[in-house]
This record gives structure tokens, C-alpha cells and sequence, in this order.
């Protein structure tokens, strides 16, 4: 499985705090999935299979939970729904969440100020309400159904976990009107220098 090899090496520089053997035990063979609606693709050519972080689906952010952990904290796990078809995989559906702040239990009560306490790349199966929307693959930003979600290219296994380990972190960062040269507009401005 291609996901757990990009994990071990993951591991083996430092990127996620698990060992090689906590992540075969976290990633076992795909299985038999228990996805809602499955009825509705019977007729398709070759069965369906998931892959999950511990076989299970943390819909409430539970960090007890199976998951992986990134260097500064953060945390995530996946599923991904895939067609077993001429002894190849292909996805057919995934969701990929990554908590941002470990130490807010349960992360929904981050406060405004601090951005979204997590980030969720999902791509619903096709028989999935979201598709008729034009939004089977989508991004949800700090809120679930009911909040900001944000149409997204589909993306492979790999382009999710690059972004989980390389460019989806906080910054600490606090903009400040007034400061750093950007106009203030609660200040007046400073009088224009006209000596020269």
C-alpha cells in the first residue's frame, strides 16, 4: 500500500511523531467498508474496499482515537473508499481531516482569533448528493456541513498528506492595521515629510 510507505518515510524524517510499527498497526490491508449508502453502486465492476487510520471514522474529532501526529502537534486521519478492479485500486472516495491545535478538546471550541481548529478534504462518492451540487470534491474550513465549505480539484492520496505535513501549519502571525506600513483606518495618517 502505497499510502503506508509515504508514511514510513514520513516517520523516518521526523515529520510525524509515529514509529514504522505503530503506523502498520494504524494502517492495516484495506477491508470490508461500512459506507452508507453502498447499495446504490452494487452493479459496478469490482468490489469496494476501505482504508482507515485504526478501521475507524472519527466523525467527532475524538483524540483518543487512532490517528497520526505531526511534530508540532497537529493531527490527522483518513479514510479512503477504493475499487478493487483487475488487482488495482482506484479511489472512489476519500476524507482527509487534520486537526490544528492538539491542546483544544474538542477542537470545535477553538477561539475565532486562532483560524479554523481543522481542515477536511473530502470527495464524495458519485452517488453521493454532493455530486448532483457540482461539490463532490470539496474543502471544509473549520465547520462541518453547515459553514464554509469550498469547491477543490480531486487530489491525490499524496497531495493531501504533502499539504497535511508541509503547507498546512499556523502561523502565529497576528495582522495588525497601522503597523508595518499598511494604512491605518482608526489613525490618521502621519503629515507628509515636505522639507525636501
Amino acid at each position: 500500500m502505497e499510502v503506508r510507505k509515504y508514511l514510513l518515510y514520513a516517520s523516518d524524517h521526523g515529520m510525524i511523531r509515529e514509529s514504522p510499527e505503530e503506523i502498520r498497526r494504524l494502517l492495516p490491508r484495506p477491508f470490508e467498508p461500512d459506507y452508507g449508502r453502498l447499495e446504490a453502486d452494487r452493479g459496478a465492476d469490482g468490489p469496494l474496499k476501505s482504508i482507515a487510520v485504526g478501521e475507524v471514522r472519527n466523525f467527532h474529532r475524538q483524540p483518543h482515537l487512532p490517528h497520526f501526529t505531526r511534530r508540532d502537534g497537529a493531527w490527522f486521519d483518513f479514510q479512503i473508499l477504493v475499487r478493487e478492479r483487475r488487482g488495482e485500486l482506484t479511489i472512489v472516495a476519500y476524507d482527509y481531516e487534520l486537526r490544528l491545535d492538539p491542546k483544544l478538546d474538542p477542537p470545535e471550541e477553538a477561539p475565532a482569533h486562532v483560524g479554523p481548529a481543522f481542515v477536511r478534504f473530502d470527495y464524495n462518492p458519485p452517488w453521493h448528493d454532493n455530486a448532483a451540487d457540482g461539490m463532490r470534491a470539496h474543502l471544509h474550513l473549520g465547520s462541518d456541513d453547515d459553514g464554509v465549505v469550498v469547491p477543490t480539484p480531486v487530489l491525490s492520496p499524496y497531495e493531501v498528506l504533502d499539504r497535511f505535513l508541509h503547507g498546512l501549519v499556523r502561523t502565529g502571525r497576528v495582522r495588525r492595521l497601522g503597523g508595518g506600513g499598511v494604512p491605518s483606518l482608526t489613525e490618521p495618517a502621519a503629515p507628509a515629510d515636505r522639507t525636501g
